[in-house]
């Protein structure tokens, strides 16, 4: 197969993904935002095709007409060198766009994309290839992104997509094991010739004492130890601005549990259940995970140290293709899928990291600071969009992301 055949049998894929994704909810659930750190369904499906609008057609193909300034603003996200946008946590205003003309954008963009490469027997020009490229593998961090942010937007309502799709479970419950390391010299970050985000690079050396890592994600069970351990109220427990943050935000579960007649329940994209015990406790901020990692007088990992335990597994696990959208009980030891997992380590360039300066310089490196790692990805991730050398990242107080907890 040709590399243009490649790159649109890719761009289909990925495009018709997040259409499916959008068609998992109610049409009037695109419109809203439940908090500034969540948009609706509408602008992410608008805010993807503005990147190749903007990015690509715009700077690439001649003759190219947009199709309207409120495009570049309404769904330019962050992009401060590509002109003003609308306010975070005004997304899910009344904007004057109708979902008719949000679709027809999205389709016009497509058919434009499509017709341009088709029209290629070859992308001699690499930074095309790697601006399409990079566009593809943001739309996956957005269906990721439109399954979170709905799924908050619905928890208020109660809401639930449809029917829970269970694994098959084992009889065999999978114990805790604990996989040791040695001291020395370790190699992390991306190595290879295919498509990674610049902050997975350099690959470079680390030194690391010897260490442990769980082979299992801390469960609901666990957890529920935990919390009957008034682990929410004991601050010798917690960092001082985790404290701060629960007490201020009277927080004393994990986000999506509650308590009914003394029983403890969970919201899921399925609607409500009773808290399954054996699946891993999920929706946890950096904070939490730190607390309980003190409460089990253990740490989170580094994230060079749970790359290096990466290393040990394929790429394997629930993810989103698997379209359950909810973590679920782990049936063998792994690394992946199921929930992101927090780690010590702050949001930070890698040693002889480069930071362009152009728009596109502006999607990782100008937040890196007051952020933490997490890696492994979830059951809303594209299987096929992680690598062990992924570097997530999200603020210690955050919790609407699918994370959960690896202990080392």
């Amino acid at each position: 197969m040709s590399e243009i055949n490649q790159i649109v049998g890719e761009y289909d894929k990925v495009r018709r993904q997040t259409v499916k994704i959008a068609n998992l909810f109610e049409e009037k659930d695109w419109l809203k935002q439940s908090m500034a750190d969540a948009s609706p369904i509408r602008w992410h499906l608008g805010h993807t095709s503005w990147f190749f609008d903007h990015f690509v057609l715009k700077n690439h193909v001649k003759n190219y007409q947009s199709p309207g300034k409120k495009y570049d603003f309404f769904f330019n996200s962050y992009y401060n060198l590509a002109g003003k946008m609308l306010a975070r946590n005004l997304r899910g205003s009344d904007i004057t766009l109708t979902l008719g003309e949000l679709m027809n954008y999205r389709t016009m963009i497509d058919k434009k994309i499509l017709d341009f490469l088709v029209s290629q027997k070859k992308i001699k020009n690499h930074h095309l290839k790697k601006v399409i490229i990079l566009g593809l593998n943001h739309e996956q961090q957005h269906q990721e992104l439109m399954l979170m942010d709905t799924k908050n937007l619905l928890f208020g309502k109660k809401k639930k997509i449809s029917k829970r799709k269970n694994r098959k479970l084992s009889n065999q419950l999978v114990k805790n094991k604990w996989m040791n390391f040695k001291e020395g010299v370790y190699q992390i970050g991306y190595h290879g010739k295919k498509f990674c985000y610049d902050n997975e690079l350099p690959n470079h050396k680390v030194y690391l004492k010897k260490f442990s890592i769980s082979t299992k994600l801390v469960n609901n069970e666990e957890y529920l130890g935990f919390i009957e351990d008034r682990g929410y109220s004991r601050p010798e427990l917690w960092l001082s601005d985790g404290w701060d943050f629960i007490k201020k935000n009277k927080i004393r579960y994990p986000l999506y549990w509650f308590k009914e007649n003394g029983k403890f329940f969970r919201y899921t994209l399925y609607g409500v259940e009773h808290l399954k015990l054996k699946e891993p406790v999920s929706h946890i901020s950096y904070y939490e995970a730190y607390a309980y990692a003190r409460w089990k007088k253990k740490r989170l990992p580094l994230e060079s140290e749970l790359e290096i335990y990466g290393k040990k597994f394929k790429i394997e696990g629930n993810f989103l293709e698997d379209n359950l959208y909810e973590p679920s009980q782990e049936l063998k030891d792994s690394c992946f899928g199921n929930l992101w997992q927090h780690t010590s380590s702050p949001y930070q360039p890698y040693p002889g990291y480069h930071h362009s300066y152009d728009a596109i310089g502006e999607y990782n490196g100008k937040f890196m600071n007051n952020q933490m790692v997490l890696k492994g990805g979830s059951a809303i991730t594209p299987k096929d969009h992680i690598r062990n050398s992924y570097r997530n990242f999200f603020y210690p107080h955050q919790r609407w992301m699918y994370s959960g907890i690896r202990l080392a």
